[in-house]
């Protein structure tokens, strides 16, 4: 939002961005983070093994 005002005050074209949301309540939440958000299933041991190649 800030950069398109920036745009609109100096004249340049403002930007087409999408930002995805998600409304996360009882009725779609699931029993797990995982189920919440599949991406972050086992992110700890994704952390760990990304990390310890470095």
């Amino acid at each position: 939002m800030v950069d398109n005002a920036v745009r609109a005050v100096t004249g340049a074209q403002p930007l087409d961005i999408v930002i995805p949301t998600r409304l996360v309540d009882e009725t779609n939440i699931g029993g797990s983070n995982a189920e919440v958000n599949p991406n972050y299933k086992d992110f700890q041991n994704s952390f760990k093994e990304a990390r310890s190649k470095n």
